[in-house]
């Protein structure tokens, strides 16, 4: 696994499948994060994150890692989940992605990309517990046997909360800096990177509604705020 998980760990997490399933209830996100991380990623837009490399247990060699992100986007549910579940726009929106193709008849991903002197390609299935929450898992490549998940919760007026979470267990790692730290900062810049994408997605959708609006000399209406 190497180095790679730090270009693996946003990415594989933010894609999703819309195929049917059996619906479940998504976890509330303020049960899955301390209240002090839901409150500043909620109220203040800050983009929370996380990462641990644990200490293997007595009388083995393997860790687990875990990781999470947290954010609000200032967009409509229903654009945000379809926004980051169009896997075309992957490589516009993430630099170090460089390829995803996904096959909705196998509900599972081809990902290819690179970091730094890294590269790395992995196939990644999918499962829909409910259309808000999406599971996802390694199948082959780098990073096999990587679980994780992405949640969408609508917050009316504020937009939407993200949530993306994973966690494999291993035997050789990166230094424990690099991958709690470091990997951080990569997420926060991903992070970062797809909401102002989605957001300027949103900010043009309104304005070429307004535009069409206009031309058609139609009385304008006040702006609904997000």
């Amino acid at each position: 696994m190497k180095a790679f998980v730090l270009l693996m760990a946003m990415t594989v997490a933010a894609f999703a499948s819309l195929a049917p399933a059996s619906l479940q209830t998504a976890p509330e996100l303020r049960s899955l994060v301390k209240p002090d991380v839901y409150k500043r990623a909620r109220d203040d837009r800050e983009i929370m994150s996380g990462a641990r490399l644990e200490d293997a247990p007595r009388g083995t060699d393997a860790r687990r890692y875990r990781y999470y992100v947290m954010t609000t986007v200032s967009a409509p549910l229903k654009l945000t989940r379809d926004t980051l579940t169009n896997y075309d726009l992957y490589p516009q929106m993430i630099p170090y992605v460089h390829k995803a193709m996904y096959s909705r008849e196998r509900k599972s991903l081809q990902l290819e990309g690179g970091i730094w002197k890294f590269k790395m390609a992995s196939t990644v299935e999918f499962e829909e517990k409910s259309p808000c929450w999406i599971s996802y898992r390694v199948t082959a490549g780098h990073f096999k046997g990587l679980e994780g998940a992405m949640i969408f919760e609508d917050i009316a007026e504020r937009g939407t909360m993200v949530y993306f979470s994973g966690e494999v267990s291993g035997s050789h790692w990166p230094p424990k800096l690099i991958l709690e730290r470091g990997a951080e900062i990569v997420f926060g810049y991903t992070a970062r990177r797809m909401r102002s994408y989605i957001e300027e997605l949103k900010e043009k959708t309104i304005n070429d509604r307004e535009r069409k609006r206009d031309e058609r000399g139609e009385i304008p209406q006040p702006r609904r705020k997000l």
